[in-house]
C-alpha cells in the first residue's frame, strides 16, 4: 500500500510541503515481554457529535504549548473518551537515526495508567506511535503504529520505510478513535494507517514522549511543542484551540 504524508511547518505558514513516500507493511513483532510487540484539520465548525460515552458536542478536553524540549508528559483527560482524538507537534525528530533503544513511544493513549502487557484479556485499550532501533528502515519501517482493544487483541503496522526525516521540520502525530471502533493514525494530517475494532476504545490517558511501557525511554533529542486532545470529531484550528469542554 502506498500512502502519502505531507510535512508542514508549525504553525502552518503556507510554505511549500515536502511529499514523502510511506511503505505500509503490516507486521507482528512479538518479543519476550509479550509485546506483540488527517484527514487534514477540518474547516468544519462545531457540528454536534455526541460521544457514546455521553460526552456532548465536539469540544477540546486539553490543549497546551509545551516547553519545546525533551520533557515527557502524562495527561489525564478526566473522563473516558470513546470518540475523540489527540495530536502532538514535535521537531528535531529523526527516528531512523536518533534511537538509543529498541522501542520508543513518542505519542500514545490508553484506558488506564497501568500499561498492561501484550494483547488480549487484561490488556488496556491503547493506541501508540512507536519508533526505535527495531524500526530503522531497510524493510523494517521507521515507525510502527499499534492499537489494542480488550479482549480482541492487538494490531499493528510498520510504516514510512523510505521516509527522509528532517530534523529542522515540525511534524504532527495524530490518533483518532470513534464510536464505531475505528482507530486512525496520521502524520502531518495524512492518514498512514487505520484499524477497525468490533468494540470501541475507551481512552483516558495521553502520553507525550514516553508512556512508561516496559521502561522504554523517550526518543532522544526530540522536542515536543504542543499537544491537544478532544472529544467528538476532529475540530478545526488545532494550532490555536484552547480547552473548552464543560
Amino acid at each position: 500500500m502506498l500512502l502519502l504524508a505531507c510535512v508542514t511547518p508549525y504553525p502552518d505558514t503556507g510554505s511549500e510541503s515536502a511529499l514523502v513516500e510511506a511503505d505500509a507493511d503490516t507486521d507482528t513483532d512479538a518479543d519476550s515481554d509479550s509485546d506483540a510487540d488527517s484527514d487534514a484539520d477540518s474547516d468544519a465548525d462545531s457540528d454536534a457529535d455526541t460521544d457514546a460515552d455521553g460526552d456532548a458536542d465536539q469540544c477540546v478536553l486539553f490543549a497546551e504549548d509545551l516547553p519545546g524540549d525533551n520533557s515527557t508528559k502524562e495527561i489525564d483527560l478526566g473522563r473516558n473518551v470513546t470518540h475523540g482524538g489527540a495530536q502532538l507537534w514535535l521537531r528535531n525528530f529523526d527516528p531512523r537515526n536518533q534511537s538509543t533503544s529498541n522501542k520508543h513511544h513518542p505519542f500514545a493513549g490508553r484506558t488506564t495508567e497501568d500499561a498492561g502487557d501484550g494483547g488480549g484479556p487484561g490488556q488496556t485499550d491503547f493506541w501508540r506511535f512507536r519508533t526505535g532501533q527495531n524500526y530503522n528502515g531497510g524493510g523494517n519501517g521507521t515507525m510502527k503504529t499499534l492499537t489494542s482493544e480488550e479482549p480482541s487483541g492487538q494490531e499493528e503496522a510498520r510504516l514510512l520505510d523510505s521516509m527522509d526525516w528532517d530534523t529542522s521540520a515540525t511534524y504532527t502525530l495524530r490518533a483518532t478513535w470513534d464510536a464505531d471502533g475505528a482507530v486512525r493514525f496520521f502524520l502531518d494530517g495524512s492518514e498512514i494507517w487505520s484499524h477497525d475494532w468490533d468494540e470501541v476504545l475507551d481512552v483516558r490517558y495521553v502520553y507525550v514522549g514516553n508512556d512508561e511501557y516496559h521502561g522504554y525511554v523517550t526518543t532522544p533529542a526530540a522536542e515536543y511543542l504542543r499537544v491537544i486532545a478532544w472529544t467528538g470529531d476532529t475540530p478545526g484550528g488545532l494550532d490555536t484551540r484552547e480547552a473548552d469542554c464543560p
